[in-house]
């Protein structure tokens, strides 16, 4: 992951590209899972009664839908974002107190990957 990207000129005029990466590490390929019956016995619908019983799973299934697509995912954000904060907060405050150098990634601009690397403190 690059941030800070820039460009600059060599005195030929070549087109360089200077980044500074933030993860040193690679990041993590995620596998799926096949789904399984459960999802087919979720919703599975029962048989329904008279006319009241139906209004009221009617209801109870809308307020259930408003929840699980509007609530839910506007609380889970928010806790996202705290947590997000604290921890760029904290990755800035380890790599400047702890001394971990940056690593800076430069090659031409026509290139797509880096073809020079440095380690820089500071």
């Amino acid at each position: 992951m690059l941030l800070g990207s820039r460009t600059a000129s060599t005195p030929a005029g070549q087109e360089w590209r200077i980044a500074r990466r933030w993860v040193t590490r690679s990041l993590p390929r995620w596998r799926r899972v096949p789904p399984g019956h459960a999802a087919a016995e979720a919703l599975s619908i029962p048989e329904a009664g008279d006319a009241s019983d139906l209004a009221a799973t009617l209801a109870i299934a809308v307020g259930a839908v408003v929840v699980a697509v509007i609530v839910i995912p506007l609380l889970l954000f928010g806790i996202e974002l705290v947590i997000l904060g604290f921890v760029v907060a904290a990755g800035l405050v380890g790599r400047g107190l702890l001394g971990r150098p940056w690593v800076i990634d430069a090659g031409p601009v026509d290139e797509p990957t880096p073809t020079y690397t440095w380690e820089v403190s500071g």
